[in-house]
């Protein structure tokens, strides 16, 4: 058994409610209220505090899988997306969605639980979410820039 292995086990063992969005959370790019970091060894976890909360998010991470392959140039996508395409998906749709409901605000997301009641009670649940925004911020989704290094 590799180190690897044994890290994720351990993790599967005191995370009891994963968090939907982790990546986009991990690299600072959205926030939520209900999350809760912890380390584990030298790595940083997140987790959920809230189960229906929780339910909610995988959820609306699921139809953003639905919803955003063409942005993503998938056809299908029928399981685990390399790394930064999934950090598109959870990062550029949050960010989509809340355009969406604040086309005046900037696009950080500081709450995905809070964001997600309020367009859920804005359009009435999450299948009537604006998901041509959605598309548009995973499209136009961009994690950080590569440095140069300097020679």
């Amino acid at each position: 058994m590799t180190d690897e292995d044994e890290f994720r086990r351990t993790l599967e063992d005191v995370r009891e409610l994963p968090c939907a969005f982790q990546k986009a959370v991990l690299n600072r790019q959205c926030d939520c209220s209900l999350v809760e970091r912890f380390n584990l060894g030298e790595r940083e976890c997140v987790r959920c505090t809230d189960y229906n909360a929780a339910r909610n998010c995988w959820a609306l991470l699921q139809l953003f899988r639905e919803k955003g392959r063409f942005a993503l140039g998938e056809r299908q996508i029928p399981g685990a997306l390399p790394h930064a395409k999934e950090l598109r998906l959870q990062a550029g749709g949050l960010q989509g969605l809340k355009a969406a409901l604040d086309p005046d605000q900037r696009p950080k997301v500081k709450d995905i639980h809070g964001l997600a009641g309020r367009a859920q009670a804005a359009y009435g649940g999450l299948q009537r979410l604006p998901f041509e925004a959605v598309a548009q911020g995973i499209a136009r989704f961009c994690g950080r820039r590569r440095s140069r290094r300097r020679p």
